[in-house]
């Protein structure tokens, strides 16, 4: 082909067509320029084509992978709130409201919480790979749940380190007659099968101050990581949903069936409409199913709203939560706050008087009102 051009060029100039030869030389270096940027772009596609499916990729195998982390945190959840019962009952137990039961695991007070940050140690060098917005904010949002859902348990192994486990020395509740027990030499089989607590020695301490502000440190820090558990499983479920959602609007890579959601809160990570949302709450509300629908979770989520600016929204949320619990003051006290927030003063005063009818002592609803007769009054 190289020699044909050549060899028509050639006689071009033989035969003194300077201007034909021209012409021709720079339509034949327009279409290798031309076929140049063709096979460039051809190679940029391919290789878009390329990044886009290992994306996907990496989405199919993080959607993997919180569906186990999900399983996990489960049994987590299982552990922390078996924690928190068995801390209840010592504190009946103090207070002569239960006696001792055999049922009751007394070793837990010696016990520390394993949680490794599965997504964290996968994932987060995956960040910057990852071009979907939604996807790329939801990520981030629970890699820092998994390092505060992290913090919370070391600070509960911390408390028990430096002040369950110090207690019981210091007590001479540790039972070292059962911990050498002949019959057994495997660690898993002692403790979890043995009582390596000395109840009488326990018992001695109800009565005391220390063992009472004890039980009060250990239940709080039980909470808090009780709740940070709980709240890597909801983001974890949303984050699945939202996954899953956005894999299937592709058409790029396999079939990827979208995951149902079940929650109002999952609707909203999926960016519903708001007229949606409010009718799967009423739905589920009457409904009274395993995902109950309570004012608190409804005034929660207006406040979310409201804290990105969708006062409009929230509004809707607001009264909506009204409706459902008439009788609750704070349902009231809050469609007021979204009333002033958009200027509807005069609804807004109709909202904390039924709150304070329902509550004639809330402060939010007279410190509301205050400031309201103070602004009218200026003017």
């Amino acid at each position: 082909m190289i020699k044909f051009f050549r060899k028509i060029r050639q006689k071009l100039l033989s035969e003194g067509k300077t201007g034909k030869y021209l012409k021709y030389a720079i339509g034949e270096i327009v279409l290798v320029v031309i076929g140049i940027l063709i096979a460039l772009n051809i190679n940029n596609w391919n290789e878009s084509r390329k990044e886009l499916d290992s994306e996907l990729q990496l989405y199919a195998n993080l959607l993997s992978d919180l569906n186990s982390e999900y399983s996990s945190i489960e049994e987590q959840l299982f552990f922390t709130r078996a924690y928190d019962r068995f801390h209840f009952h010592l504190n009946k137990e103090r207070t002569g409201q239960a006696e001792y039961d055999s049922g009751q695991n007394y070793n837990y007070l010696l016990w520390f919480h394993r949680y490794s940050m599965f997504i964290q140690e996968k994932y987060s060098e995956s960040l910057n790979k990852i071009t979907n917005e939604r996807i790329h904010t939801k990520l981030k949002s629970f890699l820092k749940q998994e390092i505060n859902t992290r913090n919370a348990v070391d600070e509960w192994n911390e408390h028990q380190r430096q002040m369950v486990r110090p207690f019981l020395v210091k007590h001479g509740i540790n039972s070292t007659k059962a911990m050498y027990n002949e019959e057994l030499t495997d660690f898993a089989p002692i403790i979890n099968t043995t009582n390596l607590i000395d109840y009488s020695k326990l018992k001695e301490q109800y009565t005391t101050e220390e063992f009472e502000q004890l039980l009060f440190s250990t239940r709080f820090r039980t909470l808090w990581m009780t709740q940070n558990f709980t709240w890597l499983n909801e983001q974890n479920r949303e984050f699945q949903v939202l996954l899953s959602h956005e894999m299937a609007s592709t058409k790029l890579k396999g079939s990827f069936e979208p995951i149902k959601a079940r929650t109002f809160e999952e609707m909203y990570a999926m960016e519903k409409p708001i007229e949606e949302i409010i009718a799967f709450i009423k739905k589920e509300a009457v409904n009274d199913t395993q995902f109950p629908i309570t004012e608190g979770a409804i005034n929660s989520f207006g406040y979310e709203l409201m804290g990105e600016v969708k006062y409009h929204d929230a509004l809707k949320v607001f009264k909506l939560n009204t409706e459902l619990y008439p009788n609750q003051w704070n349902t009231y006290d809050s469609y007021g706050e979204c009333l002033l927030e958009l200027g509807d003063i005069e609804n807004a005063i109709r909202a904390y008087k039924k709150a304070l009818e329902l509550n004639p002592n809330n402060s939010s609803s007279i410190e509301a009102l205050k400031n309201i007769k103070k602004k009218k009054n200026k003017k």
